[in-house]
């Protein structure tokens, strides 16, 4: 029985051979060739479409296609060969297949009738074209129309290619070709075939200034001549002998202005008979050009003087020479100038004049053109403005509310006119024009919210134009307000100028002005008043953010206001306490001072809340403290663009804080006093009494006793619930203060140093308060706790290692270590940490037969003191420590197995402590189970069973500790089956007919019982119809009534069932289901997207599998 592993050689075989069988090509054909007579009526546009009937339609089904069929007559022209168009006739040898000209021959001698030589008949030539397994896409078609025209131009015949392209689904190009061949009946084979041309040839060009010269101008004689649509026409240079063609991609000749003048050699040649003639001809113009220039030109005055001045422009001219001379002349005015230099006609007088245009092209043609000259005053005035100037708003009478004014006449700088001794002004800012150039009639409130309008009082809304002045607001303050200054020569009378009057051609005041722009910067050159809010003082408690110190409209501390009409009170949510009236020398705070200033000082106000408000049994009670209105920063335009500074002067939160508030270099400064209203206090007469003290002292300080302990209590840390610690109260560690707590112990041995005292001194200081340099007593407070400890009885040990770490194999000794961190937390209230003697034993596989009192390794002993000090341990042979010389720690990498380690610690009285505990390393990490990739595909032997062996699936599956050759290979997740059969009753059972799919998992297992798993499905082949097929049941028989197209696919495919199907999963090679599918009530389903690769469909009706199919995706 054949293995496996005995016939993977065949597997790339049998799949490539499975991939042919399944792949289907894109088919192209065209339809069959089709011969018509001129005469032969069709529509050019039906060449293009695929459905046409005509000459042929492309279907794409085999069983679509029809017989071409035109209803044509017969002529013997058929059957000759035509060489103008290289029809080829009857061809003799009968070649197979049979040319479409001989099937034409064939149509003549069968139907011909001299009598009826008109008739038409029915003529068969083939099958329609087709088009197969081309997925979603459909053929294009490109037509090359190659018939030649009689030489009378009033037929055309020849040969019609239509071009069929298709793009396979594998993107390949497939072409094909149909010819239609359209053969003249009238054709005369006995036409003359030689040539002969004229001697002199005259050529013109035409208005276009070029020429085509064809075969009929050069040929003489009537002809007429045989494949007159074919003859080649050559112009050679007389003297260079050179070719010259124009434009190559016209008919014939095309010589231009460039070769006037010139002596060629015209040539023509038949190209099917070789004849050829010649003439010698030259290239002539005799048109004369047209001047290109107006009729009637408008001609301003000069801008000194009111006499017209005309600057002509150069002419320009159509014709076949751009070379050309040209003359001005006027009887009305003075000519100066020249062709180079240019033409100018002065001194014209107001009114009609004329001037002649003479122009002379390079071959003496000569044109002459009239123009009319309306003279006019159309030089407007010249307007001349200040470049820049400056306009301020002053006074503070409303804030925001001023304005200035500027006139228009203000913004001139010499404007003048040439024909009027007297110019008038309008203005009007730029950015009220709205866009336009001589203003707007739309709603204009966006500047200075209408400022300068309303300036028509028939239009609704307000309008803004051209006026005698123009307003600025505060709102241009700092900007640069372009103002535009028209100036007229004529008067415009006072007041705004209505757009319509200067815009439309033929108003009163069209082309009667002209402009200049200034800049003018608007100033706010107003002092700017600054009214910082009022002084205050607040509590420890009272909410302090930064960022509404900085922020001019937060309530907290006063706004900042750019309107003194909205100015409120000042108001704090605050307690109030006997330290507002307390002068601090700490903080500088000044409490109440003697003044007679109104209002009072803040301090003052705050001592006098506190007489008024305070409650000794409510110290914690808020009250609402007014301390005076909001602050201000004014100038003309009401916002003095004000801005806050911050000067935090306090230590520990307490103290002074400046609030600056400036404008300019104007400033004003608010002074926030913080007060400590609850500072941190301990009243050593009140020994733990919140009452009276902030503080609640651990054990024994209140009473001054002993607090004694046995061997029980080893740890004196404040964090001992017996000892305790000072503790808090009274919310007391507030923003202002600075509370620290320290203690200083004083040990002392007493009874054979078997028992110790321990002053602790505890010291609190705030440091808020505190100040040695005032009062080295003020702020801080001590007091004692004792505390006796009995019973050094030996340090107490707490081995402590870490969990399961990745073993590996160590290359020193060659086998599997894993690291593991070994230490002791040990426990001495009788020596000092650094003095206690450290040893340690391992033995090795906790099996007790090391040399060591049944231990292996020993490393030892040594305190932490002895090896600062530079002493050594007597034993350090530990080889797996990390440090096989330090006994403070047995971390290191040990063999997998279990161990056993023995602390053993001595303290300075000679109390010895031994604690031993067993530990374990442990391979933790799993194999890398690796299956065979590809397709896995395997034919049944004669015997009708193969084994399968789980090993045989391994492609170098790897462990960090187990060798390859130790691994552990089985099915499923039993380690009994390391192999499976599959014999004929499996297919009977699955119903399978050539081929069983089989899904397998493959398991590893290393020497730590790690497991890890892959799948991949196998194809099991009945190639020799070895097992019967079995058939019986109804719902077995899914070949014929499973449908999966197209296959192969880019991606999407379609499946349909003949009967109802629950369920459709795709199932990747590995055996995995990639993804899983309804099938909907026309038992249809469409899958998109499938990434390239092999899959199976498997089926699912009423929970049973049905037979699958395979599928190949190529998806680029």
């Amino acid at each position: 029985m054949k293995t496996l592993f005995s016939i993977l050689s065949s597997l790339f075989f049998i799949t490539c051979i499975s991939w042919e069988t399944n792949a289907q090509n894109t088919v192209l054909e065209a339809p069959a060739d089709v011969v018509v007579s001129r005469e032969f009526q069709f529509s050019f546009s039906a060449l293009h479409d695929l459905s046409n009937k005509t000459f042929g339609q492309l279907v794409d089904t085999l069983a679509e296609r029809t017989q071409i069929q035109t209803l044509d007559l017969v002529c013997a022209n058929f059957c000759k060969m035509l060489p103008c168009i290289g029809y080829e006739g009857f061809v003799s040898n009968n070649p197979v297949p049979k040319p479409v000209s001989n099937i034409a021959c064939d149509y003549f001698n069968q139907f011909y009738d001299t009598a009826q030589s008109d008739k038409k008949y029915v003529l068969d030539w083939g099958l329609d074209g087709y088009y197969l397994n081309a997925g979603n896409k459909v053929p294009s078609i490109s037509i090359v129309d190659k018939r030649v025209l009689t030489q009378d131009k009033k037929a055309s015949y020849g040969s019609i290619l239509r071009i069929f392209k298709l793009i396979g689904t594998n993107n390949e190009v497939l072409l094909d070709t149909q010819s239609i061949w359209v053969v003249d009946c009238n054709y005369n084979p006995a036409i003359t075939r030689a040539l002969s041309c004229f001697d002199d040839i005259r050529v013109y060009l035409d208005p276009m200034c070029c020429t085509n010269i064809s075969s009929d101008l050069i040929l003489s004689g009537s002809g007429p001549y045989d494949c007159w649509d074919h003859y080649k026409v050559e112009a050679r240079s007389w003297i260079t002998n050179t070719v010259i063609d124009r434009d190559t991609l016209k008919p014939g000749v095309q010589l231009k202005t460039a070769d006037l003048g010139k002596d060629f050699k015209f040539t023509v040649f038949d190209p099917i008979t070789g004849n050829s003639c010649w003439g010698r001809g030259q290239v002539y113009d005799t048109i004369a050009p047209t001047i290109l220039f107006p009729d009637t030109v408008k001609v301003g005055t000069e801008a000194w003087i009111c006499r017209g001045r005309w600057q002509v422009p150069r002419p320009g001219i159509q014709g076949c020479d751009t070379n050309f001379t040209y003359k001005i002349r006027s009887l009305d005015g003075d000519v100066i100038g020249n062709e180079s230099t240019g033409y100018v006609i002065t001194n014209l007088a107001l009114g009609f004049q004329t001037a002649d245009i003479i122009i002379t092209d390079a071959f003496g043609n000569v044109a002459r053109k009239t123009v009319v000259l309306k003279v006019e005053d159309t030089t407007p005035a010249t307007a001349v403005c200040v470049q820049r100037t400056a306009v301020s708003i002053t006074g503070n009478q409303i804030p925001g509310g001023n304005s200035t004014k500027l006139f228009a006449e203000s913004l001139d700088e010499g404007s003048f006119d040439n024909c009027q001794q007297k110019v008038w002004f309008k203005a009007i800012r730029m950015d009220e024009l709205l866009g336009t150039t001589s203003g707007s009639n739309s709603n204009n409130t966006l500047i200075c919210n209408g400022l300068n309008g309303d300036d028509d009082a028939a239009l609704a809304d307000n309008q803004v134009y051209f006026d005698d002045f123009t307003r600025f607001c505060c709102a241009d303050v700092g900007r640069t307000i372009k103002v535009v200054l028209r100036v007229f020569d004529i008067d415009p009378g006072t007041g705004p100028i209505a757009p319509v009057t200067m815009r439309t051609p033929g108003s009163r005041f069209y082309g009667r002005y002209n402009d200049c722009l200034s800049e003018v910067l608007v100033q706010d050159k107003s002092v700017p008043k600054v009214v910082a809010p009022p002084d205050m003082v607040v509590s420890c408690a009272y909410p302090l953010d930064y960022t509404k110190l900085l922020d001019p409209n937060d309530t907290s501390f006063g706004r900042i206001l750019n309107d003194t009409s909205s100015r409120q009170k000042v108001i704090t949510r605050d307690k109030v306490c006997p330290q507002f009236c307390a002068k601090n020398l700490k903080t500088g705070y000044p409490g109440y001072v003697s003044s007679t200033q109104i209002p009072p000082p803040a301090p003052n106000k705050a001592c006098n809340y506190f007489s008024a408000f305070f409650d000794s049994t409510q110290v914690e009670r808020l009250y609402e403290l007014e301390w005076g209105l909001d602050g201000y920063a004014v100038n003309a335009c009401g916002n003095a663009n004000p801005y806050i500074t911050i000067n935090d002067l306090r230590e520990c939160g307490q103290g002074k804080i400046e609030r600056i508030i400036g404008s300019g270099s104007y400033r004003a400064i608010q002074t926030i006093w913080v007060v400590d209203c609850d500072p941190f206090y301990i009243d050593s007469l009140h020994c733990n009494d919140s009452t009276y003290s902030d503080v609640i002292w651990p054990n024994g300080i209140c009473n001054q006793s002993e607090l004694i302990f046995d061997g029980s209590y080893r740890d004196l840390s404040p964090d001992v619930k017996e000892l305790g610690k000072p503790i808090i109260v009274n919310n007391a560690d507030d923003n202002c203060a600075l509370i620290s707590i320290q203690y200083v112990d004083s040990i002392i041995h007493i009874q054979a140093d078997t028992t110790i005292k321990v002053f602790r001194k505890w010291i609190i200081t705030d440091w808020c308060q505190y100040d040695s340099l005032i009062d080295p007593n003020f702020g801080r407070w001590t007091a004692t706790q004792t505390i006796v400890a009995n019973g050094c009885d030996g340090p107490e040990i707490n081995p402590m290692k870490d969990t399961c770490g990745i073993a590996k194999i160590d290359s020193k000794f060659n086998f599997c270590v894993g690291h593991i961190n070994l230490a002791a937390d040990v426990q001495d209230i009788c020596t000092e940490p650094v003095q206690l003697i450290w040893s340690y034993k391992i033995d090795l596989n906790n099996d007790g037969n090391g040399i060591y009192g049944g231990f292996d390794f020993q490393v030892g002993p040594l305190s932490k003191l002895q090896n600062q000090n530079g002493d050594t341990a007597k034993f350090s042979n530990n080889p797996f420590a990390d440090n096989r010389k330090l006994p403070f720690s047995a971390s290191g990498s040990y063999p997998i197995g279990t161990h056993k380690i023995l602390w053993t610690l001595t303290d300075k009285f000679g109390n010895t402590s031994t604690k031993a505990f067993v530990f374990t390393i442990t391979d933790c990490l799993k194999p890398n189970a690796r299956c065979l990739t590809g397709v896995i595909t395997v034919p049944l032997p004669h015997t009708g069973c193969i084994t399968i062996w789980a090993k045989d699936l391994d492609q170098q599956s790897s462990d960090n500790c187990t060798t390859p050759d130790d691994l552990k290979f089985y099915f499923d997740g039993d380690p009994t089956k390391t192999s499976i059969t599959i014999c004929c009753k499996d297919f009977e059972m699955a119903k399978a007919h050539d081929e069983l799919l089989v899904n397998v998992e493959m398991w590893v297992e290393d020497e730590g019982r790690n497991t890890d798993t892959c799948r991949r499905l196998i194809t099991i082949q009945d190639n020799q119809d070895i097992c019967p097929n079995v058939v019986a049941n109804e719902d077995l028989n899914t070949e014929n009534e499973l449908f999966v197209s197209p296959n192969p696919n880019n991606g999407t495919l379609f499946i349909n069932s003949i009967k109802s199907i629950d369920q459709i999963n795709v199932i990747n090679f590995t055996g995995t289901v990639y993804s899983s599918y309804k099938m909907d009530d026309h038992h249809a389903l469409t899958i998109r997207d499938l990434p390239s690769g092999l899959y199976f469909i498997e089926s699912i009706r009423d929970g049973k599998k049905l037979k699958s199919k395979k599928v190949i995706v190529f998806n680029e």
